[in-house]
Parts: C-alpha cells; structure tokens; sequence
C-alpha cells in the first residue's frame, strides 16, 4: 500500500479512494476499510466514513482503530454518550492505547464528567501518552547534549 501512503501523503483523497475500492474489491480486510473510512472523513462525508467503520468490525471485531474512529464520529456529531461507549469498548480489548483514553477524556470533560475526566487524563498519563515521541526524541538529546557539556 505504498502508493495508497504517496496519495494519502499528496492529499490527493479521490485517487486514494479509488485504489482502496480496488484493494478491497480484491481483498476486503479490517485496515482497508479503516483506511477508506479516514478517507471519507477527510472528503466530510461522515456517513460513507461510519459504513466503512462498520464494515472494518464486521471484518475484526476487535479492531479498536475502528472503534476509536466511530467514537472520533460520534463526537465531531454531538454523540458524545455513543462516542463514551466507542471508546469504552475500545478500552475493554486494549487498555493500553493513550490515544484513546485521551479521546475519552475529552469527551468527558464536555460532558461535565470531571471525575471521569480527572481519571482518563492521569492515565494517558501514566501510560506515557501526554508527549509525543518527537518531543521525547528532543528531550532526549537536549539531555544528552546538558550531559556532554557537563
């Protein structure tokens, strides 16, 4: 799928769309249909982006891209108690993703869920979640760099 990452890449969503509805008419699995579903949020069609969503847990149910992006959906849309039960499930199959405990968060905290909020935002915390590792990649070397000029 390397030509499908130059698209995707270029922001070129209509060529994208087309090679994934050829991969998939050869080869329908869960990534390709999560893939596609991205596409479709990036071209605004939110309707097209939720079957292809679907069609990815039908595939995998437990998929947890597909589920986050449902949530994700759910949440651009004011569904913010479906997105709560997106993530929710996501977190059942892997609790280990602080992206999504994020994602939950957020969501709690338009709902005025301080607690849960307050709970979600120490653990994307603690699973290390709250940096990006380009930033941790900087720190790293701005450490280094302290500790050879010493």
């Amino acid at each position: 799928m390397d030509a499908l990452e130059k698209l995707l890449a270029n922001g070129e969503l209509e060529k994208a769309e087309r090679y994934l509805l050829d991969y998939l008419d050869n080869k329908p699995d869960a990534a390709g249909y999560n893939k596609l579903g991205l596409v479709y949020v990036n071209l605004q069609n939110g309707v097209k982006a939720q079957e292809c969503f679907n069609k990815a847990l039908e595939l995998n149910p437990t998929f947890v891209n597909a589920l986050n992006n449902l949530g994700n959906l759910a949440r651009q849309t004011g569904n913010f108690e479906e997105a709560v039960r997106y993530y929710e499930k996501a977190i059942e199959i892997d609790s280990g993703i602080s992206g999504i405990h994020k994602n939950l968060a957020g969501v709690y905290k338009q709902l005025k869920r301080y607690q849960d909020y307050k709970r979600e935002k120490e653990i994307v915390k603690n699973l290390g979640g709250n940096k990006s590792p380009l930033i941790e990649v900087k720190e790293l070397f701005s450490d280094l760099f302290r500790l050879i000029k010493g």
